[in-house]
């Protein structure tokens, strides 16, 4: 099963996005996407809102 940070990196590459790209975005840094990714931190349930909104997905289907 995929973890959350697999949903946000599948996402994004679907997306097109790099994580310099995402996270410019989010307006944070490419290293704090790539924590993400990485499962080493999880995004906190404001910035997980925008993530889905920025992918066009669901939230519950980032955290599921």
């Amino acid at each position: 099963m995929p973890t959350l940070g697999e949903h946000i990196r599948e996402q994004r590459l679907t997306h097109g996005l790099s994580l310099g790209q995402l996270a410019s975005k989010l307006g944070l840094t490419a290293s704090v996407v790539r924590s993400w990714e990485r499962d080493q931190v999880t995004p906190n349930r404001p910035q997980l809102d925008t993530i889905a909104e920025l992918l066009e997905t669901d939230i519950d289907e980032l955290v599921a």
